[in-house]
Order: C-alpha cells, then sequence, then structure tokens
C-alpha cells in the first residue's frame, strides 16, 4: 500500500504540476475561448455549419473559421478580450449573425437556423457569467474526437474511452457494463441506427477512430426513442465531409516483436486514414475512413513464443454521403464494413493454445437517413438499414476437450457458425412549440425491425479429469447442430421535453413495444427534470424514474431445439457409475421480456468559475431476466425468466477547466452489482465454457465496490497536449471449484488483487511544407508496470491454486500522423 499511495502521490502531483504550467500560460496571454451551439427550428443539432469569427470592424481575425460537430456545437479557442462578429452559415438555411460579442462573454450564443425562405429568428441565451451548468439529462456524457484523438487508447478503439466515465466498467470478459448492467443489456447505435448483435446484443461493429464526430452515451433514464437497453445507450455520431478536400493517414510504421534479444517478426501494425470532402460543393459531401489492425497480444507465462499469442486481423470501414436534396431535405447514406479473425481467441494461462477457438467476423450495414424540414417548426426523420453479421467460432482439432485441475486442455468444445440479418425502420416527429405553457419540444416515432439467424451449434466430447489424471466425468452432445429462429420488433414511442421556466426543464415519455419472442407487449414509462436552485445558474438538482425493456436474445427462442448432453460419471477405477440425458427446455409459462425499473437523482454545482462538483446516486433493479439452471427436478437444462438484479452507484466527481480547452476530471464510485448468475447470453453467447454450475444469486463478474478515475488533457505552450489517465479499483469476484468442478463456498466470493494503472500520451503538433500539420508523440500504457493479473487458479486441487498471472506489461508506443 505505501508503494501504491507513493505512486498515487506522484500521479496526482504530475497532473497539478502540468495544470499550473498551463493556468500560468493562460494567465499570461488573457485569452479566453467563445462556444455556441447551432439548430433547427426543431431544436435538433446542426452539424456542419460554418462559424466565421470576425473583428468588430468586419474583419478576419486569427481564428477564422470553425465548424460545427455532430451536437451543433463549436468553440473558438485563444480568443483575446474585445468585440467581434460571428456569422453562421449551411447552404439551405438563411446565414445567421451576431454582432457585438463582447469577450469575455457572459453569453453563450445559440443559433436558431430557419429554412432559406423563412421568417428568421436568431436566439441568444444569456448565462450568469461562466456559471452555467448543461440541463442535460442525468448520467448523459459526450466524448468527443479530441478526447479521442488525445487521450491513451490501449486497442485504439473509441469504446476503449468509454470507461473514462464514472459508470462505465470493462469486465473480466473484457466486455462493457455500463451502470451496473451486464454488456448485452446496453445498446449501440451509429447515425441513430442499431449497431448491435442481433443475437447476443454486444458491441458488435468496430469504426476507425478517425471517422467518430462524438460518441453521445445516456446512462439511467435514457430517451424513449431508444428501446431494447435498461443500461446505458451509446449513440456514434460519424463526421460528415466537409466542402475543403481533407486527408489524414496514421500509424504508418508497424511495430515490432522482440524476444530472446532478436527480432521475430511484427508486434503489431495498426495504419488509419480519412478522406473527405466536396461532390459537389455547398450541396454533397462525401467522407471516407479505414484501419487495417494486426495485433499480436502474448501471455508471458505460456511457451513456445507462437503459442502464447492471441492474433487478431481486421479491417473497418466507414463511408458516408451527406446531400441537401433541396432546402428542405438533407439524406445521409452510410456504408459500414467490418470483417476480421481471431487466432486463438481468449488464450491465457487456463486455456492455452490448443482449448482455444478462431473466430472469424464477416460483417457490414448499410443505412439511409432522411430528415425534411417541413415547416419552421417541424422535422420528420426517417431511416432504413440493413444489417448483415456473421460469425465463426471453430476449434482447432475434432479431438475431446479436457477440463483439468489446471484448466482446459488439448482443444475448443463448440463450433458456433451463424449467419445473422436484421432489418430497420424508424420514423420520427418533432414539433417545437414555443409557446404553450413554456416552451416544448414534442416527439413521436415508430420504429419495425425483422431480425434472424441460422446455422450450427455443435459441440464435441468433453472429458473433466481429476489430479490424479483420471477421468471423472464424460460430456456428449447429441441431437442435431442446427440453429435458427426469427423476430419482428414492433415499438411506437412519446416523448415531450418541456421547458416550464427558465430555471426547470422536465422530460417525459412512454414506449411501446411487441417482442415476437416472448409475445408480449410493454408500455416504458419514464419522466426526469432538472432545476436550477438559484438565479445564477450555479446549482442544478436532477432527478428521473423509468422503467426500462431489454430484448430477449435471438438464439434464446429455439433452445428447446439446441444439442443435449449424456452425462457419464466414473469412479477412479474407469468405471461408469451414473448415465444421464439432460435435454434443453423452455420453462412452461415461457419467456418474459427482461424489465428494470431505474432511478437516479444527481446534483450538480459550480464552486468557482472553472471548477464544477457533481454527486449522484443510481439504482436498478431488474427482473424477468433470462437465466439458466441444470438444478431442475426433471433433471433438465432449464430457461427461465425467473432471473433478478439489482446495482446501486453512488458518485462524486470533480472537474476542473482550463483556458485553451484544458480540463482534468477525478471521480470516485462506490457500487453493488448482484444478480442471478447463470445469465443466458454467458453462458450461451459466442464462446462458452462446458461447466455449467447451479444458479445463485451474488455478486455480479463485473462488481467493483471501488473505483477512482482520475483523467484529462492539458493543452499546452508549443502545441504540446499532454493526456493522463489513471484508474485504481477494487479487483473483480471469481468463484473457488475443487476437484470435481463443484463450487467451494458460495461463487464469486473470492477477489482478485486491486488494479492500478497509470496511462500517459504525450502530443505535439508540428507544422511541415506544404502539409497542413503532423502530430507525433509518445503513449505509454501501465506506466508504473504494477501487477494487474487477468487469471487465477481457483481450483483447490492444482498445485498453483491461488496464484496469479498474465498481466499485461508496460507498453510504449509512437504516435505519427499526418494531416494533408
Amino acid at each position: 500500500m505505501q508503494r501504491l499511495a507513493r505512486r498515487l502521490t506522484a500521479t496526482i502531483a504530475v497532473a497539478v504540476l502540468a495544470c499550473a504550467a498551463h493556468v500560468f500560460a493562460s494567465d499570461r496571454d488573457g485569452k479566453t475561448t467563445l462556444t455556441g451551439i447551432a439548430v433547427d427550428a426543431s431544436g435538433g443539432a446542426l452539424p456542419g455549419v460554418t462559424a466565421t469569427l470576425k473583428g468588430g470592424d468586419g474583419s478576419p481575425t486569427d481564428a477564422q473559421e470553425q465548424v460545427t460537430d455532430g451536437n451543433g456545437r463549436f468553440t473558438f479557442e485563444d480568443v483575446g478580450p474585445g468585440t467581434y462578429t460571428v456569422v453562421l452559415t449551411l447552404s439551405g438555411f438563411d446565414d445567421k449573425t451576431f454582432d457585438a460579442v463582447t469577450v469575455p462573454s457572459a453569453e453563450e450564443l445559440k443559433a436558431v437556423m430557419q429554412i432559406a425562405g423563412l421568417t428568421e429568428t436568431v436566439t441568444v441565451r444569456p448565462e450568469p457569467a461562466q456559471l452555467s451548468i448543461p440541463v442535460a439529462p442525468i448520467g448523459e456524457a459526450v466524448i468527443e474526437q479530441k478526447v479521442l484523438s488525445d487521450v491513451p487508447l490501449a486497442n485504439e478503439r473509441f469504446e476503449d474511452a468509454l470507461p473514462l466515465l464514472p459508470g462505465v466498467v470493462r469486465g473480466p470478459d473484457g466486455l462493457l457494463n455500463m451502470n451496473g448492467a451486464r454488456a448485452d443489456q446496453s445498446a449501440y447505435f451509429v447515425n441513430g441506427v442499431n449497431m448491435t448483435d442481433p443475437v447476443t446484443g454486444h458491441f458488435s461493429v468496430r469504426l476507425p477512430l478517425e471517422a467518430i464526430e462524438s460518441a453521445n452515451v445516456q446512462a439511467g433514464v435514457h430517451s424513449a426513442a431508444f428501446g431494447n437497453a435498461t443500461g446505458g445507450v451509446t449513440d456514434v455520431v460519424i463526421r460528415p465531409g466537409q466542402d475543403e478536400v481533407g486527408f489524414q493517414v496514421q500509424n504508418i510504421m508497424p511495430r515490432l516483436r522482440f524476444a530472446d534479444g532478436s527480432v521475430r517478426g511484427i508486434d503489431s501494425f495498426t495504419p488509419r486514414f480519412r478522406v473527405s470532402g466536396p461532390i459537389e460543393r455547398g450541396r454533397i459531401w462525401f467522407s471516407e475512413a479505414a484501419s487495417y489492425r494486426f495485433v499480436r497480444s502474448r501471455v508471458d507465462e505460456l511457451q513456445p513464443l507462437d503459442r502464447s499469442e492471441q492474433k487478431i486481423s481486421s479491417f473497418d470501414s466507414v463511408s458516408q454521403i451527406d446531400a441537401f436534396l433541396n432546402t428542405a431535405n438533407h439524406l445521409t447514406a452510410t456504408l459500414v464494413v467490418f470483417p476480421s479473425n481471431i487466432d486463438n481467441a481468449g488464450i491465457d494461462t487456463l486455456h492455452p493454445y490448443d482449448a482455444t477457438p478462431d473466430m472469424k467476423q464477416r460483417g457490414w450495414i448499410s443505412a439511409v437517413s432522411e430528415r425534411a424540414f417541413l415547416n419552421d417548426s417541424t422535422t420528420l426523420a426517417s431511416s432504413f438499414a440493413i444489417k448483415q453479421y456473421n460469425m465463426n467460432v471453430a476449434p482447432k482439432h475434432d479431438a475431446a476437450s479436457f477440463v483439468t485441475v489446471d484448466g482446459a486442455r488439448e482443444n475448443y468444445f463448440n463450433h458456433f457458425d451463424r449467419d445473422s440479418r436484421r432489418y430497420d425502420g424508424n420514423l420520427t416527429l418533432a414539433i417545437a412549440t414555443p409557446d404553450a405553457w413554456g416552451q416544448h419540444l414534442t416527439q413521436v416515432g415508430g420504429q419495425l425491425a425483422y431480425t434472424s439467424y441460422e446455422g450450427v451449434d455443435a459441440s464435441g466430447p468433453v472429458v473433466f479429469a481429476r489430479a490424479n489424471g483420471s477421468a471423472l466425468r464424460r460430456i456428449e452432445y447429441l441431437g442435431s447442430p442446427n440453429v435458427g429462429a426469427s423476430s419482428t420488433e414492433l415499438a411506437g414511442f412519446i416523448e415531450d421535453q418541456w421547458a416550464v421556466a427558465s430555471r426547470l426543464t422536465i422530460h417525459g415519455g412512454a414506449r411501446y413495444a411487441y417482442d415476437q419472442i416472448s409475445g408480449e407487449q410493454t408500455i416504458a414509462p419514464r419522466v426526469d427534470g432538472a432545476l436550477r436552485l438559484f438565479e445564477n445558474g450555479g446549482t442544478v438538482v436532477k432527478a428521473g424514474i423509468g422503467r426500462l425493456y431489454d430484448k430477449l436474445p435471438l438464439n434464446s427462442a429455439d433452445f428447446a431445439g439446441q444439442q443435449a448432453r449424456r452425462v457419464t460419471d466414473y469412479d477412479e477405477h474407469g468405471d461408469a457409475t451414473a448415465v444421464a440425458l439432460v435435454s434443453n427446455r423452455i420453462a412452461g409459462d415461457g419467456l418474459r421480456s427482461p424489465a428494470t425499473t431505474a432511478w437516479n437523482v444527481e446534483a450538480d454545482q459550480m464552486l468557482s468559475r472553472s471548477l464544477q462538483a457533481r454527486a449522484g446516486y443510481r439504482h436498478r433493479r431488474g427482473v424477468n431476466q433470462l437465466v439458466v439452471d441444470p438444478q431442475t427436478a426433471d433433471g433438465a437444462l432449464t430457461l427461465s425468466s425467473t432471473g433478478r438484479a439489482q446495482s446501486h452507484e453512488i458518485e462524486a466527481t470533480l472537474r476542473r477547466q482550463f483556458g485553451n480547452a484544458s480540463h482534468i476530471t477525478a471521480s470516485y464510485v462506490h457500487s453493488s452489482a448482484k444478480g442471478d448468475l447463470n445469465d443466458f447470453v454467458s453462458l450461451f453467447g459466442d464462446v462458452r465454457d462446458p461447466v455449467i454450475h447451479a444458479n445463485e444469486y451474488g455478486r455480479q463478474g463485473f462488481d467493483s465496490p471501488n473505483r477512482f478515475l482520475v483523467w484529462g488533457v492539458m493543452n499546452l505552450p508549443h502545441a504540446i497536449a499532454v493526456a493522463p489517465t489513471m484508474e485504481y479499483r477494487t479487483g473483480f469476484p471469481y468463484t473457488v471449484i475443487d476437484e470435481e468442478q463443484n463450487v467451494v463456498g458460495a461463487r464469486n466470493e473470492a477477489r482478485f488483487p486491486n488494479l492500478f494503472t497509470l496511462d500517459l500520451a504525450v502530443t505535439k503538433d508540428v507544422q511541415l511544407p506544404r502539409l497542413r500539420h503532423a502530430r507525433i508523440g509518445v503513449q505509454l500504457f501501465n506506466l508504473t508496470n504494477h501487477f494487474n493479473p487477468q487469471d487465477v487458479q481457483n481450483n483447490t486441487a492444482s498445485g498453483a491454486f491461488g496464484q496469479y498471472a498474465n498481466s499485461v506489461d508496460r507498453q510504449v508506443r509512437g504516435k505519427f500522423t499526418l494531416l494533408f
């Protein structure tokens, strides 16, 4: 603990010194930022608006132009004191002009952009001298492209940035768990189109980092426009093209693999590029981002080198066209392609080379969306998408798989080869009513989806061995391996955001849904509100409550038809002592849609002009969760909707902002996540374990009662950016078993050691001849080389019982980006 305390102290000292250096630079030049937002008449954000900053006499300034992001926001940095003019332009809309804007400003500029030819109105929202707090729903956060490009991301994926949010934890299986919910209980959208795996509900689509404008995360009581999620919703906005041609390329140099003092091939090669520009200036734009990823991840305790690594090769591409068909219609077409191969998936000390499967993923998504401005207060948004997602998980051999006291050996037991497809149609009408007992933005929408899958789910024999090597048990899988199911989903929603007064906003709605698998029709009401307690706007209290529903996994529909198991037990002499046939069945009362009641409360307080504090509490209680239990009266493996889950989180966060867009955030979360441990997706997802224990109610595998998180981006003089991230949390729980694979005590009673990791990215922008600029730098992961094991020998009969292994070593990576 003393060593850890010293490391924490050093980390905080580094952050404080960096912040102090930046504050000194900011105070020295006296410059600040000027921000604003552009929206249409319905209140919807308008990306791609050009904002031009001019001097008070109309002359250009050094910070001439900015383009609004996916949330319609723009920021001019390093603006000196004075009076300026801001002009916003977008093809098909009337220009908006703000005259005599004073910097430092006591206002956030807000422009309501009208379609050309309609009556022009411009509004400016006054805010009390930088003491304003945006009235956003509880748990809502936006991760911008700049954060994605600045902070160290180990896998160079936007998902790596989500754990920077206090309520998001990456579990021991590598999946993201939001606010005490399992990974399959959260939803993932791109430009409003569902991107989750049609079968398991997990995140399934990878995107190049440069393709993303922002990742908008809603936790807790999220909008009724999003369904099939009780944990959280992540909606990624793709960066549109612009009138100027742009080209970006990075990571063009491979990283070599060193072993035994020599170079042993390539450790990783992850080039990425993005190109964008006009097809027809002012009217049609394109953008294309692609990344290739070849990465080896080694388990140090395994030998030889070529049999100790997980190897990933993937290609991800996002192509998009944005077009103004006319002054009232905006069309967006998006194509996402994401094939990948993973050799030795999930290799670790308990699952060495032969006992790991190889995975092949093939998929694409095509989506078209259109936004029509019906009049100055009404918009109609529609979209249609097709998603193809194929997965092949295959063992290396045809031989039997062995489960020993030291882990799995010889082979992986299951072959899951599936093809799935999803069709989505969405329609949303938004109406802004400015003078009806306050301001209203009302949305009404409907969604129709059809999902299907088919394939093979075939398992080979599994032999369980005692410590002396003799056979304890053998499982053989019987019946047809062919699987397949389909489901139609229908949903509709209505919600209203009501600005009752300048200090009170209420957001309420309800969602109707029909799910073919359960045959149920559900109504999910929700309401949340935000109140500014005082005139200065420095204190905001938020609260919300809602009933939310999850989607049933597609492969739960045909569970009863999947392969049965014949289980034979042996004594120490190899003689059979018992034989049992275990079939799969769905409980007699059928399956129900998993439901969760969630509520939360939060208080935000501006302690000073640049220091914000937040304290909040979130609570979830789930019922009708899908669980699989082998301990039934008839000896069958039974799938039912009898599961429960409960979680709560207490969060405290401090955020310090500085000039030039620098910031640092520190959070502490105390949480608890419990539930029935035999949830269906964990047991019958893509990668499986032949051991199915009796169901218990206990700590979830991602439960971490105490978590400290510090991260930030410091923009220092000379175009240098320093981005540290530090996490310290309680170790995840695990289960102790004996020689016969029975649970010792209760499940998930033991815990891994506490985790501590410190990552750092340092980059510098450099001007180059005939190029806009380049960015060079270095990224360091697990800077202190702290031992953070991912494996534990949990079998009491093993000679290595209680030993931890497979920690990620310190890594140093270069960074080099060219922008043309």
